[in-house]
């Protein structure tokens, strides 16, 4: 009885082993080669060159982040800085990603291979934080009413939306900015 090994026919990486008896040649008798496959360990899988075995990263099924915008052959954004993507193929990973994930403000820092905060993405965050409570404490119809000879907006609204116009420049000082700065620890 001879031994066959078989592969994928679109990946090449090896399935299992079919041994030659009295039964019919299997169908797909084109993914297979007598040549033993090597072991392999995990993270690793055996793929088919065409001439022998080969043992190859295997990443499929790990989430990586884009260390820079990706762009199809024709420029097209197909991806940005940061996303997460699946890895579905055999291989090792691509230059453009990490197995880190970033922060919401993070940058890509290329030189140390590390996430680093994006202070002005901060700081443009921490605005807009300000800007949401203070809509919260004195909404638009208020300063509306106000500005078109109505009643004025409460003493309360603009004492509040002044402390919170405060946190925020106390925010925007910081160095670091705290990563959870919408907490209303900082806020009170």
């Amino acid at each position: 009885m001879t031994r066959y090994y078989r592969f994928n026919p679109e990946s090449y990486e090896y399935t299992d082993e079919y041994v030659e008896s009295d039964k019919i040649f299997p169908a797909d008798h084109a993914s297979l080669t007598p040549v033993e496959p090597p072991e392999s360990e995990d993270g690793f899988a055996r793929r088919w060159n065409g001439d022998q075995w080969e043992v190859v990263e295997d990443h499929r099924g790990k989430t990586v982040y884009l260390v820079a915008a990706r762009r199809s052959d024709a420029g097209d954004l197909i991806g940005s800085l940061g996303q997460a993507i699946e890895i579905t193929v055999l291989g090792s990973l691509p230059d453009d990603v990490t197995e880190l994930k970033p922060g919401p403000y993070d940058l890509w820092d290329a030189t140390n291979c590390e996430w680093v905060p994006d202070r002005l993405a901060m700081i443009e965050a921490v605005k807009g934080e300000a800007q949401r409570r203070i809509s919260a404490v004195m909404p638009r119809w208020m300063i509306d009413r106000e500005i078109s000879g109505g009643t004025a907006v409460p003493r309360e609204a603009k004492d509040a939306a002044a402390v919170i116009r405060e946190r925020s420049n106390e925010l925007e000082a910081m160095s670091p900015i705290p990563p959870d700065f919408t907490a209303d620890i900082y806020w009170c």
